[in-house]
């Protein structure tokens, strides 16, 4: 989804990934995902643990920051 706002846009980005139960909405996390053209510092604005006996999935929404 992408919104204009002050003549800038801005994206939300959502992920699935492994997680970690520290991962939290309002943390800021680096990223650098060569195949996806995610470089620098992301918001989570949204999180959904989803807990196995095998692993744990994260699926998470993410803000660019400092755009």
């Amino acid at each position: 989804m992408m919104i204009v706002r002050l003549n800038r846009i801005r994206k939300n980005i959502s992920l699935t990934m492994l997680g970690d139960e520290r991962v939290k909405k309002g943390v800021i996390i680096p990223l650098n995902i060569k195949e996806y053209s995610l470089y620098g510092t992301y918001l989570i604005t949204d999180i959904t643990h989803n807990i196995t006996s095998h692993d744990e999935e994260l699926n998470i929404s993410i803000k660019r920051q400092g755009i």
